[in-house]
């Protein structure tokens, strides 16, 4: 946990520390008594008065689970210590995962809550920033090579999407997870009933696992795991394209470089894509949290604690990392630095041969077969690359086609308003 606090708000971590876990296995324990006693199932009062008598006491607790090793009960043990002989009442009739998986389903919707704010920042960035720049004309590259122009705007708007798609993925998962049981032993209610069950829940604004055996079911967080797993996926995606745009070679945009900083402790001049770096390094560990949880859905009968101890370690990083990640890229988009002039000149560096699928479209359309204009325009652009000269010079030194391309036609080749025609229309079908 210490390892993860540099990477956290504090908010986030406040929920994963011991004191928060062990409110929350008060609170579900609280939520039985109080509806057993709407039900006249426990004296009037005691709900009233163990809810008075009750706290928190993390050192005693680890006293007593030194001897019973056992954390829930040693909980349980020193709530009996503070409420006497009211704790005839505590615990009744139920085990230790009705109170920790109905418990971990509440640090599921609160820790959920505030990593779907953390990504609505960062998508909001990256919306605001597609709409600033959707009219810049930018080099489009594929394979690494330069291909066709596009707009900065929508490539940009393409990042923005795959947030949309992840918040729209993960809040699915998050609800998944929003469950709880109360069950008893097996998941047999041999000692509470399924309608109290429903109340109680209900009281915790969680949903009923419909066969809980022990336990909740593992494939729940199998599949927010999953699923957060291909978010930073995406996130990865973004930063990795930032930290290309950064090379020096490139140098079309680049993450925020702040007053003080150091780039290297060698080379002063150094301004290194250390943000973007951290977001790749940090997916690749959350990813490889995906294999021991989708192993954890397999336990023996009705269940065992092999899940456990993977679950201390996974569900925390999960949380407190993808919300870093997205606060990060938050960060990095809302003060990312875009140098126009050299998109601009990036645009010019292939002397115009950029365009030659324009060049193809115009000849298809004087009537020539395909591939017979594909042949024309490659061989073109060949000799003319060879050769150092500019598209539309080698067009006017190539008789056949200075014969069927007017002189309005060639300088209409390269205008940026056929790679823009359409940005309104994609912008369109993107909504936040």
């Amino acid at each position: 946990m210490n390892a993860l606090k540099r990477y956290s708000r504090k908010e986030m971590l406040d929920l994963f520390t011991e004191e928060s876990k062990l409110n929350r296995w008060l609170e579900v324990e609280l939520a039985v008594l109080k509806v057993r006693e709407r039900h006249q199932l426990i004296p009037t009062g005691v709900f009233e008065k163990i809810r008075n008598l009750s706290s928190i006491n993390t050192d005693r607790i680890k006293e007593l689970e030194k001897s019973s090793r056992h954390d829930l009960l040693a909980f349980v043990q020193s709530v009996e210590e503070q409420i006497g002989d009211l704790s005839q009442y505590l615990h009744l009739g139920l085990t230790s995962y009705d109170i920790e998986d109905s418990a971990l389903g509440l640090l599921f919707k609160q820790a959920g809550e505030l990593l779907l704010d953390s990504l609505n920042k960062a998508s909001g960035a990256l919306r605001s920033k597609a709409t600033q720049y959707k009219k810049q004309l930018a080099i489009g590259r594929t394979h690494g090579v330069h291909a066709e122009p596009l707009s900065l705007g929508v490539r940009i708007l393409g990042w923005f999407s795959s947030l949309k798609r992840d918040r729209e993925r993960l809040s699915y998962a998050l609800k998944g997870v929003s469950f709880g049981k109360i069950s008893g032993a097996v998941g047999n209610y041999a000692f509470i009933t399924p309608a109290l069950e429903k109340e109680i829940l209900d009281e915790l604004g969680l949903e009923i696992e419909p066969v809980s055996t022990q336990i909740v079911p593992r494939d729940r967080i199998a599949f927010l795991v999953t699923t957060a797993a291909v978010a930073t996926a995406n996130i990865e995606r973004i930063a990795l394209q930032i930290r290309l745009f950064q090379q020096t070679e490139v140098g079309e945009a680049s993450e925020p470089f702040y007053k003080g900083q150091k780039g290297s402790s060698a080379m002063p001049h150094k301004r290194n894509p250390i943000l973007c770096e951290r977001l790749c390094g940090i997916s690749r560990l959350i990813r490889s949290r995906v294999t021991p949880v989708l192993e954890n859905v397999s336990l023996w009968y009705e269940r065992d604690i092999s899940h456990s101890s993977v679950e201390r370690f996974v569900i925390p990083e999960i949380f407190i990392l993808l919300d870093y990640m997205y606060l990060t890229l938050f960060e990095v988009v809302n003060n990312l630095e875009i140098n126009t002039s050299l998109i601009e000149k990036n645009l010019k560096l292939l002397d115009g041969y950029i365009y030659s699928e324009e060049l193809l479209v115009l000849l298809q359309k004087k009537g020539l077969r395909r591939g017979k204009a594909y042949q024309i325009v490659q061989g073109l652009v060949n000799t003319a690359m060879d050769e150092g000269i500019d598209l539309k010079d080698a067009i006017k030194h190539n008789p056949d086609l200075v014969s069927i391309i007017s002189g309005q036609e060639l300088d209409e080749l390269g205008k940026p308003d056929i790679y823009l025609s359409n940005v309104e229309d994609i912008f369109a079908r993107c909504q936040e």
